[in-house]
């Protein structure tokens, strides 16, 4: 795997209250809010809970619930839209721009996972890293 200085840690827990120490550890740790998003299944709660925590809310269809799941299901797509906004060859471009590229390049690597199921979460991913980018 090439990385281009960046990494992404996922934690998963089981209550609200376990997640918001984590948040505060990482911001005890040195970590910024922007460098923290968080992202829960009711879309009203992730944005409720980046609000009382400062930290970022995933905003793509999959931080709504609309397509249900586990995470575990879509987090090959979060991963290849981190991922490759953080990619030189796609620095700097909006996703719509890019979007013909990822799809060919996805459906090579990822033959069994079908373009239109994780669209929204390589975009939202995506997106995700290109705001705090263009804020930075």
């Amino acid at each position: 795997m090439t990385t281009y200085g960046r990494s992404t840690v996922v934690g998963v827990f089981r209550t609200r209250e376990k997640a918001k120490d984590a948040i505060d550890s990482l911001k005890d740790a040195g970590f910024s809010s922007q460098d923290i998003g968080i992202l829960i299944q009711d879309k009203g709660e992730t944005q409720g809970m980046a609000q009382e925590t400062g930290t970022n809310a995933g905003t793509g269809a999959i931080g709504g619930g609309i397509l249900g799941g586990r995470w575990e299901d879509y987090e090959p797509g979060y991963r290849y839209g981190y991922d490759m906004s953080s990619d030189p060859r796609y620095r700097g471009r909006a996703f719509s721009d890019a979007e013909p590229e990822l799809r060919r390049d996805w459906e090579t690597r990822h033959r069994d996972k079908p373009w239109d199921r994780f669209e929204d979460s390589i975009r939202d991913a995506w997106e995700g890293v290109t705001s705090r980018d263009r804020a930075a």
